[in-house]
């Protein structure tokens, strides 16, 4: 389960976890004490025993599990992600397409044995850092799930890179995934610098230099998707004409035979959020 606190009820649930855990620790040694000055000569089970437990509660605090939820959550956000019914919510990363570390700590520091749960809920961003987190999403042991949100562009294809993803059928949406080029679909750049003929010689060159961007990016998504599932969806997402803000719902993506699925009623916390 992800939590999330404010800073003062964080600030006042860790004191409260370290001063209960200080209280059994000091119990525990007092306990000992008072039986060790008996001339038992040994160690009274029930004190070991409460300075067991004191030991556990201490490192549970420490380790962070009992404050910061389930470290295999990361989240894809930008600073326009809001929470439904949470006025409060902010995103826990600035804009993880802006920048990447805390995005990296996160996937670094997640359970290597169990898949990583990506939220996603973004315009979009750089290029690189789309390439980046791709890439070391793909590297974790167990795959990724992505619970889209709404998930445009750069966020859309590391959706699409998941070996799950999740949507509601109310709020997730996917996004296009045709790369911009001064604010400009390669894609139509390309097609447009081959069939004007009266093309300036500016024109010319833009069209030629979205041509080799296109290209690379088409081989590195094949190479980080696949072949089978970038033919699927190269069509509609990527070389279509249609406008980069074009995007589609669940039935779409089951359409085109994404492995996509509505979530349980477990998931629904990390499908609850939106882009103002």
């Amino acid at each position: 389960m992800d939590i999330h606190f404010s800073e003062t009820f964080e600030g006042g649930l860790k004191a409260g976890f370290l001063l209960g855990g200080a209280v059994v620790v000091a119990a525990s040694i007092v306990a000992c004490f008072a039986h060790l000055t008996k001339a038992t000569g040994e160690l009274p089970a029930c004190g070991a025993t409460l300075l067991l437990a004191g030991g556990i509660f201490c490192y549970k605090w420490w380790s962070s599990d009992l404050l910061s939820g389930d470290r295999n959550v990361i989240y894809i956000t930008g600073e326009d992600t809001r929470q439904l019914g949470n006025e409060e919510w902010r995103p826990p990363y600035r804009d993880a397409l802006e920048d990447v570390t805390p995005v990296f700590e996160a996937i670094d520091g997640a359970d290597k044995d169990r898949p990583l749960c990506v939220v996603i809920c973004t315009w979009g961003g750089k290029s690189l850092s789309r390439q980046r987190i791709l890439r070391r999403l793909l590297t974790h042991p167990a795959g990724y799930i992505a619970y889209c949100n709404e998930a445009y562009s750069a966020g859309a294809a590391i959706a699409l890179g998941a070996t799950e993803i999740v949507m509601s059928t109310r709020h997730g949406r996917l996004g296009k995934i045709d790369p911009q080029y001064e604010g400009q679909q390669m894609n139509l750049l390309v097609q447009a610098g081959r069939i004007a003929a009266h093309s300036t010689l500016e024109d010319a060159f833009k069209a030629i230099d979205a041509k080799q961007c296109l290209d690379s990016i088409k081989k590195e998504l094949v190479e980080l998707l696949g072949q089978e599932k970038y033919d699927r969806i190269a069509p509609l997402l990527m070389d279509s004409p249609l406008h980069h803000s074009y995007t589609i719902g669940l039935k779409e993506c089951q359409q085109l035979g994404l492995p996509v699925r509505e979530p349980l009623p477990e998931e629904l916390q990390y499908c609850r959020y939106f882009l103002r």
